[in-house]
């Protein structure tokens, strides 16, 4: 990543103008995002009618949801789905119905466009001026409203780099 927003954006500030050519910061945010899902599960509705899922059939009235945490388990879609592998969005962008942290089709998150914005220039900037070393190590995620946090929350020491 450093050396991509050092190649990139050099010592100056990151300016929009950088953020298309940041792929392969882009691509470890997407893995990010598909390994650590911050909303567990998504579209959530009530069947209007019955309809078939594969071989199950879902009653009308029955409330169905897509839980992200288990699609991003999916190995046919994401082949050593526990590995974190930022590569797998390099060569690729994901289809509309395999990667949805901000969820899909009508109803998804009108904020998408700005969160990824806000993201990649968020990082970019770090990565480019800061060093992050974490200080607190894996702690289980808790629900927090409709979010997933870590339960003790997230110690990191931020140093300037030199």
């Amino acid at each position: 990543m450093r050396t991509e927003v050092r190649k990139v954006a050099g010592d100056s500030p990151i300016e929009a103008g950088h953020l298309p050519r940041l792929e392969f910061l882009q691509a470890v945010i997407h893995e990010s995002l598909r390994l650590r899902a911050l909303v567990p599960m998504a579209a959530v509705r009530v069947a209007k009618r019955p309809f078939r899922v594969g071989p199950y059939l879902v009653p009308e009235g029955r409330v169905v949801a897509e839980c992200l945490a288990v699609m991003s388990l999916r190995e046919d879609l994401f082949p050593e789905p526990l590995n974190f592998d930022p590569d797998r969005f390099s060569s690729r962008r994901p289809q509309h119905y395999e990667w949805t942290p901000f969820g899909g089709g009508r109803r998804i998150c009108t904020g998408k466009g700005f969160a990824q914005l806000e993201m990649l220039t968020v990082m970019a900037t770090i990565v480019q001026r800061c060093r992050l070393r974490l200080v607190t190590e894996h702690n289980q995620a808790v629900r927090k409203g409709h979010l997933l946090v870590p339960k003790d929350g997230l110690r990191v020491v931020l140093e300037k780099r030199r």
